[in-house]
């Protein structure tokens, strides 16, 4: 929500409404987060699983960031 605040008077680019919008539904909706229960160890499968999934976020990763035109 706060670079929203920050986009809407520093850029050209309104899209901070957006970003605004989106933290006032997760501030009241997204707070409430279940208890995990499962104690038992994470199985080789899923740890895997997660190094797979770490190194297809690196991969993709892109180090220059999507800039607009100013349309």
């Amino acid at each position: 929500m706060g670079l929203g605040v920050v986009q809407l008077f520093t850029t050209f680019y309104k899209a901070g409404y957006t970003w605004i919008f989106w933290g006032v539904v997760l501030f009241f909706i997204g707070m409430r987060h279940p208890v995990i229960i499962d104690r038992s160890p994470v199985s080789r499968g899923r740890q895997w699983l997660g190094l797979v999934a770490l190194i297809l976020l690196i991969l993709s990763f892109t180090p220059t960031p999507i800039r607009t035109s100013g349309l």
